[in-house]
């Protein structure tokens, strides 16, 4: 699991260095993130989804109800 954890994670990140503007790409990485239990780096990669989804008016609070989940992992922790 890790080790795919870890692919995903490389792979999202070429996507967000070839895509910059591409929500998308940090919201999984932010999910690969969360799996392994790094929760700074989620909600930092959240964050980033959850800006560019409101610059380009594009409606996807997914990014921003999974940080809020993320955060209350991180309290828990």
């Amino acid at each position: 699991m890790l080790r795919r954890l870890d692919r995903a994670i490389a792979d999202f990140s070429q996507a967000t260095a070839a895509a910059p503007k591409y929500a998308a790409a940090y919201d999984g990485r932010g999910t690969a993130y969360a799996d392994q239990g790094n929760f700074d780096q989620a909600i930092a990669d959240y964050t980033q989804a959850a800006a560019l989804e409101r610059a380009y008016d594009v409606e996807a609070p997914c990014a921003v109800l999974i940080a809020q989940r993320a955060l209350g992992f991180k309290e828990f922790k």
